[in-house]
């Protein structure tokens, strides 16, 4: 979240603890709080929601979403507690004033009548009954202290939670407006093949010594995991993802269906960013697509004849998804590698490696604070 930001964030919290306030009154019982309580929980709980901001907004989308149900749960809770305490202790029927009540009934009340009134759901005849209008009478004065006392710090508490709730979904509107995506996360993505693993692992090992989130299959991706629902969230769930780039990477499946994919998303949301590093310059030469499909085509053709091969009652569900990303990366190998040549790639070749870190890593934290 940049300045710009946190600027609109501050003046729209504020002018929405200021309608939440005047609309808190309404539903305040005026003999027990008054403005200042209400006037003081407001500041304490937009104050408390901006600095928490600050730091939730570095987390991923899911912690962001269990912070917005949090606050929902949360706030529904405490509106029904407040309504049950309300209708448990207050009594405002039969008289201009409103009553409050206790829970326990003074000794000499301790009748039948009265507490099978004060149990059941008829507590406010017990005014009449006893004629008084005074609860100290009725009910010992420590039970009337605390059903106030709950009665305000109920409401309180659903009134920060509401100013809470409305600055959170604040910040939410304020980041899909700017950027299209609501609190994308600081984190990186490194997708790469696994014949370069000694370069994704270096590079990966770099990134987290200078304190950028790093996403990366062999730390991240849990036990029994789907590859494809482990690739699509860890895209959609980053701000930046670095391809390792090599000849062995664009004739990977699944590395060509992710960089197309970073591609697609980039499209529909301008605050994601697609960095190439790469390893050798294959992918420049003329005739690099005409060789690609050609090896592409001799895979697919390999996997046919599997298939032919087998019986009529023998399914190729292991070899669907192999074909399904070969013909997808035939498909869409022009267009990667187009948008790879239009975009400024780093040199992550063994001469070149520290030097280009350097400058990824410059780079990545110049797109986060942006």
């Amino acid at each position: 979240m940049n300045k710009v930001q946190r600027l609109k964030l501050v003046f729209a919290s504020l002018a929405c603890a200021v309608g939440i306030a005047l609309l808190s009154r309404v539903f305040a019982i005026k003999e027990l709080i008054d403005w200042e309580k209400t006037g003081i929980v407001v500041f304490a709980a937009l104050v408390a929601s901006l600095l928490v901001t600050l730091i939730f907004i570095k987390f991923s989308r899911k912690g962001i979403a269990i912070r917005r149900y949090t606050l929902i749960v949360t706030f529904l809770l405490s509106a029904a507690g407040y309504l049950w305490l309300y209708q448990k202790y207050v009594c405002d029927e039969d008289t201009s004033n409103i009553l409050f009540m206790g829970s326990e009934l003074k000794p000499d009340k301790k009748n039948p009548e009265s507490i099978e009134k004060n149990n059941g759901g008829s507590r406010c005849e017990l005014f009449v009954y006893h004629a008084t209008f005074t609860a100290t009478d009725i009910w010992t004065e420590r039970s009337v202290k605390n059903a106030k006392a709950s009665l305000v710090i109920t409401y309180l508490l659903v009134v920060f939670l509401l100013v809470a709730l409305f600055t959170h979904i604040v910040e939410e509107i304020i980041l899909a407006i700017d950027t299209g995506q609501s609190n994308l996360p600081n984190r990186v993505f490194v997708s790469y093949n696994h014949a370069d693993l000694p370069a994704a692992t270096k590079l990966t090992s770099f990134l987290t010594s200078k304190s950028i989130p790093t996403i990366i299959d062999y730390n991240s991706m849990r036990p029994a995991a789907e590859i494809d629902g482990f690739i699509i969230e860890s895209i959609k769930d980053s701000r930046i993802t670095v391809f390792i780039v090599s000849q062995e990477s664009l004739l990977s499946g699944w590395v060509a269906t992710e960089i197309f994919n970073t591609y697609f998303l980039k499209k529909f949301d301008s605050s994601r960013t697609l960095i190439a590093c790469y390893l050798d310059k294959n992918f420049m030469d003329a005739d690099f697509t005409n060789r690609a499909r050609k090896i592409i085509d001799d895979k697919l053709e390999k996997l046919r004849s599997i298939t032919e091969g087998r019986d009529k009652l023998t399914t190729n569900e292991d070899i669907d998804p192999d074909m399904k990303r070969l013909i997808s990366m035939r498909q869409n190998i022009n267009s990667i590698i187009a948008n790879l040549r239009g975009t400024l790639c780093l040199d992550i070749s063994p001469e070149s490696f520290d030097s280009s870190l350097n400058k990824l890593s410059i780079e990545i934290k110049r797109i986060f604070k942006s």
